[in-house]
């Protein structure tokens, strides 16, 4: 397995090593509604780097869109909030931020040239095997970013990357004690028979769909609505002189004093003390154009929004966070909220109109509740046939198998027979954490049934134990990294999870 994953591309082992950074870090922090601080603009930091609700958010659409795909079509925000997405998302990108600062600290740089080298060689930027710049503008545009805003991600996953290879290099290479620890349970290989149920197409009356619609119905809902009128006040508008500049140096400049209390000079963070100071004007700008809005002096823009995420909201460049969406709820008609932060400034929001959620009718929710059911249904069927097959079932001989047995040839074979690399990765490891001969395993709408028809212990192929070897050395130094960074560089969460 080890050694199929390692012919993929470097990216996907940078993902997956963040990922476990993620995992690992996820026990050292508080993701609890009582361990936060309140901030409109940002979901977390990280030393001086800021996770935006933005980046927060198209972290999570990510994660959601992968579910989504993965459970074809069976998911949606109840069951996002109940495996714990919304963690999940922060955190991967505390995990980046994380991996961030502890490069910047060690000094590692990266040049415009290295990210436009990477952006050079991407498939999806390529026409007939050359860059294209027009294409590339298209990408980036479709994904609902500037190409700015695109290759600041770049230049961060370029740092990881150099962490990452930075990291792995101080690892030592494995012993001979170490690779023969290991030399038993990789040389376990069980011979498996296994036979794949897939998910029947069930025909529903309307009177089915209806009896099911009328137990849970109270799960469809329209969203609540609103009509906005607002104003932005950006702080690349604002003007800050330079005696203005330099008081909020010396007024704010602690908050970049590093562990030992050292003061960085005046030079080396200047555009984040002009930054700060023209943040604190665009407040200053937004409170005294708060009455004037209030009154209907300053008109706004209008906006309507449906409250599909009680999460975050983004529109029109409107961006609102967990509290602000509450204040908004809890606000009557009519009423104008204090200025709110954003990433570029502030804004200011006057309720126009509000219309509550409401219980669908059965003609609005019948295509949801039939597409419910018919999953439901699914499930039952393959639950039950299971069940009832799992001791006479004669399946498919795929031979033996163990824990770093994805050759080739044998991924070719597994596919023949309807599965993924993926899919199988996941139904060996539950095998081989499993004291059952046989058993059946659900992989979305398909049941995969198995028996052990034989065992045998060999010896395993030298190169493939020296690399499991050097894995599993790399893991145990990963937490060890993981536990690093938290206590170095730990989170301000500035959203409740709960």
């Amino acid at each position: 397995m080890i050694t199929w994953m390692q012919r993929h591309k470097k990216w996907l082992v940078i993902t997956i090593w963040i990922s476990a950074i993620a995992f690992i870090g996820a026990g050292a922090i508080s993701w609890g509604g009582g361990g936060f601080s309140f901030s409109a603009d940002k979901a977390a930091q990280v030393g001086d780097i800021k996770i935006s609700m933005n980046e927060y958010y198209t972290q999570y659409q990510a994660l959601y869109n992968e579910q989504m795909q993965r459970s074809q079509g069976d998911f949606d925000e109840v069951r996002a909030k109940a495996m714990g997405l919304p963690i999940q998302a922060l955190q991967k990108l505390i995990a980046q931020a994380q991996l961030r600062a502890f490069g910047e600290d060690l000094g590692l740089q990266v040049s415009d040239e290295e990210v436009f080298e990477l952006l050079r060689h991407t498939q999806a930027f390529m026409v007939d095997g050359a860059f294209n710049d027009e294409v590339y503008k298209n990408a980036v545009r479709s994904m609902g970013l500037r190409t700015d805003n695109y290759e600041e991600q770049l230049k961060n996953d370029i740092l990881a990357q150099k962490v990452f290879y930075g990291f792995l290099s101080m690892v030592d290479p494995t012993s001979k004690t170490e690779e023969l620890s290991l030399a038993l349970p990789m040389g376990i290989q069980d011979r498996l028979e296994i036979q794949i149920l897939e998910a029947p197409k069930l025909t529903m009356s309307d009177a089915d769909i209806k009896a099911y619609w009328e137990e849970h119905s109270a799960q469809w809902r329209s969203p609540e609505k609103f009509q906005l009128e607002y104003i932005k006040v950006l702080a690349k508008d604002q003007v800050a002189s330079d005696e203005e500049i330099q008081k909020r140096y010396e007024t704010s400049k602690g908050m970049f004093a590093d562990e030992n209390g050292n003061i960085p000079p005046f030079e080396s963070i200047q555009e984040e003390i002009i930054d700060l100071e023209r943040k604190d004007q665009a407040w200053k700008a937004a409170s005294r154009s708060y009455a004037p809005f209030k009154d209907g002096e300053l008109k706004g823009e209008i906006v309507e929004i449906a409250l599909v995420n009680e999460d975050f909201i983004q529109a029109q460049g409107v961006i609102l966070n967990t509290q602000a969406i509450k204040t908004l709820k809890d606000s009557p008609q009519g009423q104008t909220l204090k200025p709110i932060e954003q990433d570029d400034g502030y804004v200011i929001i006057k309720i126009l109109s509000k219309t509550p959620a409401q219980p669908k009718t059965y003609e609005e929710a019948r295509d949801e509740a039939k597409a419910e059911l018919l999953v439901h249904k699914q499930a039952e069927f393959l639950q039950e046939s299971a069940k009832k097959q799992l001791e006479t079932f004669k399946g498919v001989d795929i031979g033996f198998w163990s824990l770093d047995s994805f050759s080739q040839d044998k991924i070719e074979r597994i596919s023949k027979l309807g599965l993924n690399a993926m899919e199988f990765m996941e139904v060996l490891g539950q095998i081989f954490h499993s004291e059952s001969k046989s058993g059946f395993i659900p992989l979305g709408q398909k049941m995969l049934l198995y028996k052990i028809t034989d065992q045998k212990l060999e010896k395993p192929n030298a190169t493939e134990l020296h690399s499991m070897s050097a894995y599993f050395k790399q893991q145990v130094y990963m937490i060890l990294f993981g536990e690093y960074l938290n206590k170095h560089y730990p989170p301000k969460i500035f959203m409740d999870l709960d």
